[in-house]
């Protein structure tokens, strides 16, 4: 699910050939090293397809003081091709990982978006969420990435409202 949505994603925003290589295992290894899934600092929440009970997406959330201090930040969302639009899954993954951040007593989460990913850029902007002009270039397999960190303070979020 991870590896056809993250291809789905970001087809024509990065080159084909870093699309097309083989990141099974990367991927596989990515994830072993985040099991168990639910902890006291990382939760993983998947939605399902209502006529198939099919996963269709995933969100992962974390906390890690090394990296932002007070702040639960959101590692993966993803939602399978075909489920993008309309439907309401990534707006219920987002909410989920902002409940579960809030149970756990935090006031902030933060994520990274890729910069020429214009429809999640839309996506967190139509949520509230505020690009707080902070810019990261990080590389992936040799490629430079440019990321744009988008925080939300979840003592403006009203449940029913958002």
């Amino acid at each position: 699910m991870h590896i056809q949505s993250w291809k789905a994603t970001y087809r024509g925003l990065v080159p084909d050939k870093f699309l097309d290589e083989d990141v099974y295992e990367d991927r596989r290894q990515q994830w072993l090293n985040k099991l168990p899934f639910q902890t006291d600092t990382q939760c993983v929440q998947l939605a399902y397809d209502d006529t198939d009970n099919q996963p269709v997406g995933f969100v992962v959330c974390e906390y890690v003081e090394a990296k932002e201090k007070d702040m639960v930040y959101i590692d993966h969302l993803h939602v399978m091709p075909g489920h993008w639009h309309g439907r309401g899954i990534g707006t219920a993954l987002l909410d989920a990982a902002c409940d579960w951040s809030r149970a756990k007593g935090f006031h902030k989460v933060y994520l990274y978006v890729m910069e020429q990913n214009t429809q999640a850029v839309r996506f967190y902007d139509r949520k509230g969420w505020f690009h707080d002009q902070t810019l990261i270039t990080h590389m992936a397999r040799d490629l430079p990435v440019d990321t744009r960190r988008y925080t939300i303070s979840l003592d403006s979020l009203h449940r029913g409202t958002e």
